[in-house]
């Protein structure tokens, strides 16, 4: 079930027809900090974790490597990082180096005569984070996010809130341990919503504001120990994918154990 190739572990290998996306968090490869991708088939439900990447000695330019290797392998996959510094180098690398452009992205204006310019990768905003962190752990205390890897059960388990001031969590991993795992799992959630919307932000179909989001999660901010979980929390948007996926009429989402669905996830 598990096989390992270098830092790469793959869980499934691809499905032709299936939606994949890979999510990353970069680092600097200098033997600290972890750089950590995983990869998202988005064609099942729950959504699964079939690869990981976790290194931390790759530098930027080879993590874009490994990246553009695993997207093509798995059906040219959504490639979702986070623009932190050394993310931006991948991103960087990924497109122009290996000619890879189906990545994340959004329309900003700058400068004073507003030029449109495209703005590759997920932010690295606080209020971003926050909405994401609560979103995947809503996700996987509902089941609607099957993890593989060991890593990342680790990493959530020591992943905390660390904050005093009731309006402003600081998500990150306690003491001694590491949230790498972490900050590339939660970006599945606006992938997904990217997927669904072509857009990642607020949704106007919440029924929460994000204070009131913080406040909830707060009271049961916990990952779970394992995959199963018995306890209910707020709904989130990954509903609307799962809607998504047999719009068509003609098929229905399986389980990640039954046999495989033919039927595309819409791009």
């Amino acid at each position: 079930f598990e096989q390992g190739y270098g830092p790469i572990k793959v869980f499934k290998e691809p499905v032709a027809g299936h939606t994949y996306v890979l999510t990353h968090d970069g680092g600097h490869g200098r033997a600290q900090n972890f750089s950590v991708m995983h990869v998202w088939d988005a064609s099942v439900w729950p959504i699964e974790e079939v690869a990981l990447f976790r290194d931390n000695v790759t530098k930027p330019f080879m993590q874009a490597i490994y990246a553009v290797h695993l997207c093509r392998r798995y059906n040219d996959a959504l490639y979702a990082p986070e623009a932190n510094g050394p993310g931006e180098t991948c991103i960087s690398h990924v497109k122009n180096d290996h000619d890879y452009w189906n990545i994340v992205k959004k329309l900003r204006e700058e400068g004073p005569q507003n030029k449109v310019v495209e703005q590759f990768g997920f932010p690295v905003q606080e209020r971003f984070k926050v909405r994401a962190v609560i979103e995947f752990h809503d996700a996987w205390l509902e089941d609607e996010i099957l993890i593989h890897s060991q890593e990342t059960y680790e990493d959530a388990a020591h992943y905390v809130d660390k904050s005093d001031n009731k309006d402003k969590p600081d998500y990150c991993a306690e003491d001694g341990a590491f949230d790498d795992c972490m900050s590339s799992a939660i970006l599945i959630v606006p992938a997904i919503k990217y997927l669904t919307r072509g857009i990642w932000g607020r949704v106007k179909t919440e029924q929460e504001n994000l204070p009131q989001r913080i406040q909830r999660s707060r009271e049961i901010f916990k990952f779970p120990a394992t995959g199963v979980s018995g306890i209910k929390t707020f709904w989130v948007d990954l509903k609307d994918w799962k809607k998504a996926l047999t719009e068509d009429g003609n098929s229905s989402v399986h389980d990640t154990d039954a046999e495989e669905w033919s039927s595309d996830a819409p791009k």
